[in-house]
């Protein structure tokens, strides 16, 4: 069904201002679980900041007391409130982003669409079809040994851009670090730990074999955004992750659903 963008969007969203500090930032991303905050100025929003985005300053050591105006996307992709969530679809895949601000005909912040309120909300398996995890999941995985400083994770997952990093042993995966993890990491300084001690585990693991559908359904049961795909051995071979959708070929263009909410 092409339901309109507003019955996906969140409505209620957090806004700050562009004098508010990076530290604040964080702070609010994780007391609120959330993956991106716009900022604006008398509710026209005019910038973005996103997890990925406090990876990255993360990574390049910047000061937390630093205003978000300085390092927030101002390129904002935004659409009307009654458009089609197939066109929005179709947005997410041509700029390659995560989040869509939506505005009202003023031109005022009116809410926000992620891919996970797609992936909820869309009615995805009847875009799966039969499809299994083979056929969506990323071998370029980010591994790392347990012993490894976060402060060098996050310079590997910005260097990388993945949004995720599995700990192994032997391949064997032992935890996860992911892109929310390192907001909060980031807010308290924690970059001289090891990851061993901040990592999550167990790890939630699924086959290749599996139906793409399945392991939708299994991370909206368990609330996750990454599931480490193993072999026979139990070894780590791929992730399946709702991630940054890749740019757009002339196929993608003419199928909108068939990135962003799978992979």
């Amino acid at each position: 069904m092409n339901k309109s963008i507003a019955e996906l969007m969140t409505k209620n969203v957090i806004q700050v201002s562009p004098q508010t500090t990076i530290a604040k930032c964080a702070e609010i991303m994780s007391q609120f679980r959330i993956s991106s905050l716009i900022i604006s100025d008398n509710d026209l929003p005019i910038g973005i900041l996103t997890e990925r985005d406090l990876v990255r300053l993360f990574s390049q050591s910047v000061s937390l007391e630093k205003a978000v105006a300085e390092f927030m996307s101002a390129s904002l992709v935004t659409v009307l409130v009654d458009t089609y969530s197939r066109d929005a679809c179709h947005l997410f895949v041509v700029h390659g982003i995560r989040h869509l601000v939506v505005v009202d005909e003023s031109g005022r912040l009116a809410g926000i669409v992620t891919e996970t309120d797609f992936r909820r909300n869309a009615g995805v398996e009847e875009f799966i079809g039969l499809r299994t995890v083979a056929s969506i999941m990323d071998t370029s995985v980010l591994l790392l040994p347990p012993d490894t400083l976060v402060a060098n994770a996050a310079r590997m997952m910005n260097s990388r851009r993945v949004s995720c990093a599995v700990v192994v042993d032997d391949l064997v995966p032992i935890g996860i670090v992911t892109e929310r993890d390192m907001v909060g990491l980031y807010r308290h300084q924690v970059g001289v730990a090891m990851i061993r001690d901040i990592m999550s585990s167990p790890v939630a693991t699924i086959t290749q074999e599996l139906l793409v559908v399945d392991a939708v359904q299994r991370m909206q049961k368990d609330v996750i955004r990454h599931l480490v795909v193993v072999n026979s051995q139990g070894e780590t071979v791929a992730v399946v992750a709702e991630q940054r959708p890749k740019p757009a070929t002339k196929k993608r263009c003419l199928e909108p659903y068939s990135i962003p909410f799978l992979i």
